[in-house]
């Protein structure tokens, strides 16, 4: 994994992403704390603020992945750095007003413009990493981006405990534009998507959609990710009740679990990076889904708090083995021209599916037991864990064939 980061534009992505996703950790915290205490902790007010910091996930996403395969990709990080930047502004205003609905609009603008700079990004790795590394260029983005999940928090919280709210927006704000500063300096190198008639954007991104569907190395990421939230939402939302009501536990013992599958994500994306770097990418899919299958089934049978953490940090492992190889699989098959297209359909269809599955095992739940239900969403993992094998296996031939059929008419 260090030998990528050798790599001087890689190394200046690595770097932008950790100013990037740092300023995000530390505008979210802070603006939770801030509506919470304004509106004295009103519960509809901080679930709201939650939710316009993912609704983008959903409703932007998609779309923007049309404009990155229009646009010059670094260009448009460096842009989405920048407005995520003066979003701030909005920031100041609700500050001395109080008015909260411009923390609303804060929080929606700048998780739409993220929904530019994360295809995007994809996209310039695929450019300036040889294909040989790009297992470990992923396993190098999953390690800054497990870190940061644990330390964000704390960082944000940190921030606005001892300095304040002006304080932290202002540190927000210098953290996406040293990564704007960064990503200038590649602008030199040529890796935008190459002209091609315009069309509306529905009509690119239902082309987009077909490409994805139709290819096929890239139609088994569509059930991979589909499975990943099913089988995720599900489990994360039922896993208070595998504490209380299976273990018997306190509450607060969800806390650890997670923890643990924290640090299971982050020791799994080192592994994967300096012992499997070379790896196929399909195999990473498909073994990160029959761990996550399994680890559910653990969870689900667990009889103490020992082996449910044992099952924790198998789902992590999988989860991250799994993330690595789509994101790995988009970049090595996937034409350039439909990079930011196919990379902005992953993310909604994975936080998607999650949403909606958590939402039918609340209902479930009042109608059978919890074993039963995590052993259900563990068999459909594993299901789909051995038809994506399959599925890939016939990709396989199919772009071997298609591969032969081009050298033979270019030899003629």
């Amino acid at each position: 994994m260090w030998s990528v980061l050798q790599n001087p534009s890689f190394r200046r992505l690595w770097l932008a992403q950790i100013f990037s996703e740092t300023g995000d950790w530390i505008r979210n915290m802070a603006l939770l704390l801030w509506v919470f205490h304004i509106t004295d902790g009103h519960p509809l007010s901080v679930s709201v603020i939650t939710v316009c910091e993912y609704a983008p996930i959903l409703l932007v996403t998609p779309i923007a992945g049309v404009w990155v395969d229009r646009w010059n990709r670094v260009k448009t990080m460096i842009g989405a750095d920048l407005l995520r930047a003066l979003t701030i502004g909005l920031v100041a205003v609700a500050l001395l007003t109080e008015w909260v609905p411009l923390a609303y609009l804060c929080a929606l603008l700048a998780g739409s413009f993220q929904a530019f700079f994360d295809p995007a990004r994809t996209s310039v790795v695929a450019s300036t990493v040889p294909r040989d590394q790009l297992v470990q260029a992923n396993s190098c983005t999953q390690v800054t981006r497990n870190t940061l999940r644990v330390l964000g928090p704390m960082i944000g919280t940190g921030l606005y405990a001892l300095a304040g709210a002006p304080v932290s927006f202002t540190l927000d704000a210098l953290s996406f534009l040293l990564s704007a500063l960064l990503l200038r300096g590649l602008l030199r190198l040529t890796i935008q998507a190459p002209p091609r008639p315009r069309k509306k954007v529905w009509s690119e991104l239902r082309e987009g959609f077909s490409y994805t569907v139709f290819h096929p190395m890239l139609r088994p990421m569509l059930i991979a990710g589909l499975t990943l939230g099913i089988g995720l939402g599900s489990y994360n939302s039922l896993l208070i009740f595998v504490v209380t009501d299976s273990l018997h536990l306190d509450e607060k013992f969800v806390g650890l679990l997670n923890s643990v599958q924290g640090v299971a994500m982050l020791t799994s994306a080192l592994v994967i990076g300096l012992l499997f770097g070379k790896i196929q990418r399909h195999k990473l899919v498909t073994v990160g889904l029959f761990l996550i299958g399994v680890g559910i089934f653990v969870v689900g049978l667990a009889p103490n708090l020992l082996l449910a953490g044992v099952g924790r940090l198998i789902v992590g492992f999988g989860g991250t083995t799994l993330n690595i190889g789509l994101v790995a699989l988009i970049q090595t098959f996937v034409a350039n021209e439909f990079l930011g297209r196919v990379s902005g359909l992953l993310e909604p269809l994975i936080v998607g599916s999650m949403m909606a599955s958590a939402a039918a095992a609340g209902f479930l739940l009042d109608l059978i037991s919890i074993t039963p239900l995590l052993m259900w969403n563990g068999a459909i993992v594993l299901l789909s864990s051995l038809v994506a094998l399959l599925l890939f296996r016939i990709g396989q031939g199919s772009v071997a064939k298609l591969t032969a059929e081009q050298t033979a008419t270019t030899q003629e």
